[in-house]
């Protein structure tokens, strides 16, 4: 994308002034905003390059880019208005992102409970694909075998 896409997003989201922070995620910016309601949503959708706007609650939003994405962060966070918006990925690591979620909600009490979702969840994460798959497979074969194309 080019330089002036970038700006074009940070215009229509209320400029500079009304961005708290910003990050991204794999197709995602993600806006930290003062006032989600200055965004005009039709005209961010409509800059080239852009999948699609999504608000979310509070002064969050977020514009869906692509893969993309990386080159358009770089690219607003090079704009000299953005100089003094900071974004959470230079200030915290990951243990401190994580440590200040989980004070923020039920979660955080148990530390070892936390810990142990966690290790589950990282556990589970590169068998996803084949669990989704066998289970298709067998819901497949009932299928196949109620409507009596296969024997039981």
């Amino acid at each position: 994308m080019a330089q002036s896409a970038a700006s074009d997003i940070l215009t229509r989201v209320g400029g500079a002034e009304n961005v708290v922070g910003l990050t991204h995620c794999a197709t995602r910016l993600r806006f930290q905003l003062r006032d989600a309601s200055v965004v005009d949503g039709a005209a961010v959708e409509a800059i080239p390059g852009v999948m699609g706007a999504v608000p979310q609650s509070g002064d969050r939003y977020q514009v869906v880019i692509g893969g993309a994405v990386q080159t358009v962060y770089n690219d607003i966070m090079a704009l000299p208005a953005m100089a003094s918006v900071g974004s959470a990925s230079d200030d915290d690591d990951a243990a401190a992102v994580k440590a200040r979620e989980r004070a923020k909600g039920p979660r955080g009490k148990i530390a070892w409970l936390d810990s142990l979702f966690e290790f589950l969840s990282d556990s589970f994460r590169p068998i996803l694909g084949a669990l989704l798959g066998a289970s298709l497979f067998i819901t497949f074969m009932a299928l196949m075998g109620t409507l009596g194309v296969i024997g039981n």
